[in-house]
């Protein structure tokens, strides 16, 4: 199921006339469903992959900020094709997705665990995920010891 409607992508483009302007290809006057499809399936990807860090992924029921996350992303999605992307939509992709530790997306913060997507309750995470540690300590009987390997190079 996806995360977001056509509605939802109409009314983040600022209405009909303007999803027209980003999502009519073939020049009837209609939105084709096709691009909205392939433009929200992309944002839920994005979404996801970040997602999956800390939850169980696709979301279901859908948070609200997730819905609109996607809706936003599909529209900047839709506005680069079209080469349509003003700076401001560009410094929104950036608030969403950037993954630049100094000025970091929300999306980024979301993968970190510093923000939720809210919804009661929250997804649970994997069970098979792991924390992000490396074992370093090195084995107490020390099988790869230096002269235990003396000659073998």
């Amino acid at each position: 199921m996806p995360y977001s409607t056509q509605a939802d992508l109409e009314s983040a483009v600022g209405g009909a006339r303007r999803l027209v302007e980003l999502a009519d290809w073939d020049g009837d006057g209609i939105p084709d469903a096709d691009r909205i499809a392939d433009a929200i399936t992309k944002a839920d990807a994005l979404i996801d992959s970040f997602a999956s860090k800390q939850f169980h992924v696709p979301f279901s029921p859908v948070p609200p900020i997730i819905a609109q996350h996607s809706a936003t992303l599909a529209k900047l999605s839709l506005a680069r094709r079209r080469g349509l992307l003003t700076h401001d939509e560009l410094e929104e992709w950036d608030s969403i997705t950037s993954t630049d530790a100094k000025k970091p997306g929300w999306l980024y913060l979301l993968a970190r665990g510093v923000v939720t997507p809210g919804g009661d309750p929250l997804p649970l995470a994997h069970s098979t995920m792991v924390a992000d540690t490396v074992e370093t300590a090195l084995p107490s009987n020390r099988d790869a010891a230096r002269d235990k390997l003396a000659g073998f190079w």
